[in-house]
Parts: structure tokens; C-alpha cells; sequence
């Protein structure tokens, strides 16, 4: 589907003379009461002018391009036929008034050849003046002509073309409407433009402006958008209206010295992107469902098709090939899902393909409005995420797997197909299926020691504990880590264990203090692991000296007012006391020889730890 700016313009002219004056006559034909289906010649009389028909009068068809009306369809050359001038809408004019304004609504039929028509005028019937040519196009234009002239007859033709007949060259003409050559003296009726982005007819997304006009100069509009009738009391139309819901727009123009005009109205659909709850099933039943086709390039579109027989029967389907290899980029976006977690959703779908030409690609956009260029938004690629059909495979379908996106942000699925004018595959997508992704299980680490017994030693020597580690739907290593003040006082074993399918079961770890200095000491071991929540536990110590053991003090001697303390171990407290208990030095050991000034004669006592010994300086 390709973007549209449509703007419709409804001519309305109704022409009357004021009081004593001759009335002038309006005509309209929407086509509604015809019933003649078959490509034949129709004469309908309406008032004082006969419809000539010479073509196509289609009734109450529901491939209609007007929905709610019958259109008239011409068939400028079908496929039997490749003379254009065959076919023709003809207008005569009995009275000597003539023809004062002719418009009509006019649209290309289905995928017929775009060909040039011509609106031509005659006096006679015999010599034909061009007024304009026009082209009919996917888009509804609007053709309106101020002719006012006598005895006018007015037609719609191809001219005598002469093309190859492989292809329809028709048009739809509705809503057609004439006036006679005579006094305008009521004000000429609204007439709407309508902008926005087209889905269909009078359907636009999101929002559409609307532009209110009248062809008579200085009249005041009048409207609502309530559905009731307008009138002088009702707003003045100022400027461009935004319309954001589905709304009936009436209007009417009033001048001073003029009969009001007739009430002009519109109903204007607004159709707000598709989204979808969950869980979602997709299966292309006779249609593309909710998802929104949108066509880059070339002419070739999405479209639902089906086989009698085989896995899957119902899909969508996209080719680049129409007698010959076609440059295309066709998109086919999902409607919106919302997901129910951060867990995301998941995407499962079937796909097959034939003959040569670009893989098919998968995108996810968090972004994508629903219906704008998708260029305008963030698409992120997940073809690899899925499994693929090979390249001209023979239509052997391949189921895709599960493609997951995690978050709980609203995301929409995009196929996207590309063919060049050297290959175009075909490609079919079937039973698309979103659901919410199951929420994944949590990894967790568990110790089942509360917490980590006090541990002591003399300085040098070691204490351990032991705490018991298990895990589960781990997707790393638990790895054990200590910190804190005192963190070079312990250490653990083993610092990392590896789970098993994500599993750790009662592993032993070994904690291990090992003081250098006599101290309290404190620290911190923390397990953790991707994901988890870590877990951590307090450890304390308590170091002491015991005594002059010989592995920290190898010597004690005095001598010329000095202490000599050889020590093996350094950070010991020593300390020297006279015999009255009073302290008369202290030191803190280094590792080899350490000397201890005193100024104390005679007996003394040094300390280290809770362990005495007695020396004597002379």
C-alpha cells in the first residue's frame, strides 16, 4: 500500500433565480439506481438531458471503486476490443439553456493500463472541442469545468487508440453533476478538501484536515461536526479543521443579496493503527488480516493467497515477477504488541520460497507508527534469529523457530521483500503466531552456612572454616571474591565454580585466615554470578602472640644500656617493665635484629605477647 494526499473536492452547484425570474436546473446522477451490469449501450433521461451511455453503465457491483455508490465504468479497450472510441460517455442537451458547469469524480478500474481520456464539448454533435485531458489514477480526482454554453453535448473518450489487448484500459466516472447555461443567483454549496495519509476512500490514518470552500466570492461558511444541521448560528468556518475521529462534517455558505446554499456533507473515517493482544494467530485466511502491507517500490504487493492441498493452504504471498523480473521493496508490518513482562515476546511462523531472487528479511521496530514510510522509523534486523527455507527450495515450507525480543516496550514484526529486474523470488509466510515469552528462571546462589564462625590464630599460624555453595539456572561461574579492611588477612578456595547445566550442588569452599599481625581483623566475602543476586558473608579473626615462642623471638640479650630482641617475626608488640611493674620501653619487633634502648639498670622483664622473660643490664 503507497501513501496517498487525497484531496477530494465535491461539487455541489445548484443554480435558482431569485422571484420573477426563470429557475435554473441542476441534474446529479451517483449511478445508484442503475442496474445494467453488462458492457452495453444505455440511455437514461434525466430532466431536460439524456445520458448517453455507450460502454459500461455497472450497477450495484461490489468491486465499485465508491464505496456506498455504483459508479459508471468505461471500458476504453478490453480484451476483445482495441478501438477506445467505441466507448464513450455522451451528454445531450434538449433545451436551448445549454450546459453552465459539468463535474464529476473519476478513478482508474482495478489494475487496468493507465491510458489518457479526454473531456470533449460539441455544438452539433459532429465537431468536438478537447476542454482537458485526463489521466485516471489509483487516486480519486475530481474534474469540474465552467462550459456555459447553448446546445452543448458533452462526452468522455479515448480516442481511437489502437494498443495491444492484453490489458483492460477502463475508468470509473461517479457523482456527476450538471448545470444549466443559466442565472446563478444561490449561493454555490461547500466543497471539502481533505488532506492526511489515505487507507482507502474517505478513510485516512491517524487524522485528516479539512479545507471548506465556495466558488461564490465573499461567502460565509457555516458548519458542524456533530451531524446536525448547520446553520448562520452554528461556526464560521475560518481556517483548516483537524479531524482526529470518525466525523460527519455539514456546511453552508451564506451571502447577502443570495438564496443559502444547499447543506454540503462529508463523513470522514479515521482508522488508528492495528495492534493486537496476545496471544496473536495469523493464517491469512482470504486476507492479509491486521497486518499492513506497505509498498516502497515497484508494482507488485503483498497479497493473501492459498493452495488447495499441503501443509499449510492459507498464507501471504509476495512476488516480483509479472512478466518479467520486477524491482520491488514490499513490506508486510505486523500489528502492534504490547508484551506482558520484560521477558518479551516470541515469534514462531512458517515460510516457503521459489525461484531465484533476495532472501526474504524479518525486522522489529519499537518505533513504527503503523502506517508512515517505514524508512521514518528505527528497524532492527532478526533475520538470522529465524530458520529460512533455501533459495529456490520448490515452495518447501520451513517452520522458523522461536524469535524472541525481550522488554516490555510495544514492538511491531516486519517481512521485508526486495526483488530486481534480475531475480525476484516468491515468497509465502504462513500461521504467524506471537506469543508472550515465558518469564526465564532467575539464577540464584545459596550458602547454606547463616554465616562464618569467628576465626583466631597466633600470628603465623592459620585458622580455616568451611560453608557449603550451591546454585541454580546459572548462566555463569559463582565467583567467590573478598574485600574489606582487613582483606589480605584471608583468603578462599576456590575463588570461581563452574555450574553444570547451570547447576552448582553443595560445593565446599574453604576459608582460610592467616593474621601477620596481632589483631582483630575483619572482611567481606562476596559470591556472585550473571544474574543473581550475590550473597555475602562477615568475617572476623583474632591473631595473638603466644609468648617468646622461638618461631617469632630467636634471642633475647642486654648489654651497654640496650636491649637486643632477634626477631623471625615482624609486628609483634615487646615490651620492657622494671620490677615495680612500671613499663620502661616499648617496641614494635621488625624481622631481624631489633634494639631496645633502656635507661633502667638491673633486673627487667620484656613482654611479647602473653609470654615473660627476665634479663639483666648491668
Amino acid at each position: 500500500m503507497k501513501k496517498y494526499t487525497l484531496k477530494i473536492s465535491l461539487f455541489l452547484l445548484v443554480f435558482s433565480l431569485l422571484g420573477g425570474m426563470t429557475k435554473a436546473e441542476n441534474y446529479y446522477v451517483d449511478f445508484e439506481s442503475f442496474t445494467k451490469t453488462s458492457y452495453a449501450s444505455a440511455t437514461v433521461t434525466l430532466g431536460n438531458y439524456n445520458w448517453n451511455f455507450t460502454g459500461s453503465v455497472a450497477g450495484n457491483s461490489t468491486s465499485d471503486w465508491k464505496v456506498g455508490s455504483v459508479s459508471a465504468r468505461l471500458a476504453g479497450t478490453t480484451k476483445s476490443t482495441s478501438n477506445a472510441e467505441t466507448t464513450k460517455i455522451e451528454m445531450l442537451s434538449n433545451k436551448a439553456g445549454g450546459i453552465g458547469n459539468i463535474s464529476f469524480q473519476y478513478r482508474k478500474y482495478g489494475s487496468d493500463e493507465q491510458i489518457p481520456w479526454y473531456v470533449q464539448w460539441s455544438s452539433d454533435g459532429t465537431t468536438w472541442t478537447t476542454i482537458q485531458e485526463i489521466t485516471a489514477t489509483d487516486v480519486v480526482q475530481t474534474f469540474s469545468f465552467d462550459l456555459n454554453q447553448d446546445n452543448a453535448r458533452i462526452r468522455i473518450i479515448a480516442n481511437g487508440f489502437v494498443t495491444s489487448t492484453a490489458n483492460g484500459k477502463r475508468i470509473n466516472i461517479d457523482e456527476l453533476y450538471l448545470t444549466d447555461n443559466g442565472s446563478q443567483t444561490s449561493v454555490a454549496n461547500p466543497t471539502f478538501t481533505v488532506t492526511g495519509t489515505i487507507k482507502s476512500t474517505d478513510v485516512y490514518w491517524n487524522s485528516a484536515k479539512v479545507s471548506i470552500s465556495s466558488s461564490t466570492a465573499g461567502a460565509s461558511i457555516y458548519y458542524t461536526l456533530d451531524g446536525s444541521e448547520p446553520t448562520t448560528s452554528s461556526t464560521l468556518y475560518e481556517g483548516e479543521i483537524t479531524i482526529t475521529t470518525t466525523t460527519t462534517i455539514k456546511a453552508i455558505a451564506v451571502k447577502s443579496g443570495m438564496n443559502n446554499s444547499q447543506i454540503s456533507e462529508k463523513t470522514i473515517t479515521i482508522s488508528a493503527p492495528a495492534t493486537a493482544s496476545l496471544p496473536f494467530t495469523e493464517i491469512f485466511d482470504g486476507n492479509l488480516g491486521d497486518f499492513y502491507p506497505f509498498s516502497k517500490t515497484g508494482d507488485q504487493i503483498w497479497i493473501a493467497s492459498s493452495y488447495s492441498s499441503g501443509t499449510y493452504t492459507k498464507f501471504a504471498k509476495m512476488s516480483g515477477y509479472s512478466g518479467g523480473n520486477k524491482e520491488n521493496e514490499d513490506w508486510l508490518i505486523s500489528p502492534e504488541f504490547t508484551p506482558a513482562s520484560a521477558s518479551g515476546i516470541t515469534l514462531t511462523f512458517a515460510s516457503a520460497t521459489n525461484y531465484n531472487g533476495p532472501a526474504l528479511q524479518l525486522k522489529y521496530s519499537t518505533n513504527y507508527d503503523g502506517f508512515s514510510d517505514p524508512s521514518t522509523a528505527t528497524w532492527t534486523d532478526i533475520t538470522g534469529s529465524a530458520a529460512w527455507p533455501a533459495e529456490a527450495s520448490s515452495f518447501a515450507w520451513v517452520e522458523s523457530g522461536n524469535v524472541s525480543i525481550a522488554g516490555a516496550t510495544p514492538v511491531r514484526f516486519a517481512f521485508v521483500y526486495t526483488s530486481t529486474t534480475e531475480a525476484a523470488a516468491t515468497w509465502e509466510v504462513a500461521n504467524v503466531n506471537v506469543v508472550n515469552s515465558a518469564a526465564s528462571a532467575t539464577p540464584t546462589i545459596t550458602v547454606t552456612e547463616i554465616s562464618v564462625p569467628e576465626m583466631s590464630a597466633n600470628v603465623g599460624k592459620t585458622d580455616t572454616e568451611t560453608i557449603t555453595v550451591s546454585g541454580a539456572n546459572l548462566t555463569d561461574n559463582i565467583i567467590l571474591t573478598i574485600s574489606g579492611a582487613n582483606a589480605d588477612q584471608f583468603s578462599v578456595s576456590p575463588s570461581s565454580i563452574e555450574p553444570v547445566s547451570g547447576t552448582v550442588t553443595d560445593a565446599s569452599v574453604t576459608i582460610t585466615y592467616s593474621p601477620t599481625v596481632e589483631s582483630n581483623h575483619v572482611a567481606v566475602l562476596t559470591l556472585s554470578s550473571t544474574g543473581a543476586e550475590d550473597v555475602s558473608l562477615n568475617l572476623s579473626g583474632s591473631a595473638t602472640v603466644s609468648g617468646l615462642n622461638p618461631a617469632v623471638i630467636k634471642g633475647v640479650y642486654a648489654r651497654d644500656g640496650k636491649i637486643f630482641v632477634n626477631a623471625a617475626v615482624a609486628g609483634m608488640n615487646i615490651e620492657v617493665y622494671n620490677t615495680v611493674g612500671q613499663r620502661v620501653a616499648s617496641q614494635v619487633l621488625k624481622g631481624d635484629l631489633n634494639i631496645i634502648p633502656v635507661s633502667t639498670k638491673g633486673v627487667l622483664l620484656v613482654k611479647c605477647g602473653s609470654e615473660v622473660t627476665k634479663v639483666i643490664l648491668p
